[in-house]
């Protein structure tokens, strides 16, 4: 049993079907840690820089006016290719700004399933 970084030019032999598929969206800076037996990877862990959204808000009397969420999709996707981000990811912890994704983001944000947890080093 072995354990070392997998280069990126190995990452189509990662045995989950899942990160293999979005393994050319990772941005530069992405590690794969893996434990191999016999040549076989058995095991997987990703490190990866990440750019999060984080903040929105929508005065409650303007949540339905769907040119606001346009806007704010707009300009921020304007912003992403101004700094060459290509991937964010954003986490929603009130039910009505859950809801004001889904509504106006639906076919922008793809929903990721599982709990987020923190990993503090140093601790």
């Amino acid at each position: 049993m072995r354990q070392r970084l997998l280069p990126r030019e190995e990452w189509h032999r990662l045995p989950e079907q899942a990160l293999r598929d979005v393994a050319q969206d990772l941005p530069q800076g992405t590690n794969i840690i893996v434990i191999e037996v016999d040549g076989e990877i058995i095991a997987n862990w990703m490190l990866m820089p990440t750019w999060r959204l984080e903040g929105m808000y929508c005065a409650p009397e303007y949540r339905r006016h769907a040119g606001v969420a346009r806007r704010m999709l707009v300009s921020m996707r304007q912003l992403m290719n101004v700094l060459g981000v290509r991937t964010v990811f954003t986490t929603t912890i009130e039910p009505v700004m859950d809801q004001y994704v889904r509504r106006y983001f639906r076919n922008r944000f793809t929903e990721m399933p599982g709990i987020t947890y923190v990993l503090r080093v140093g601790d």
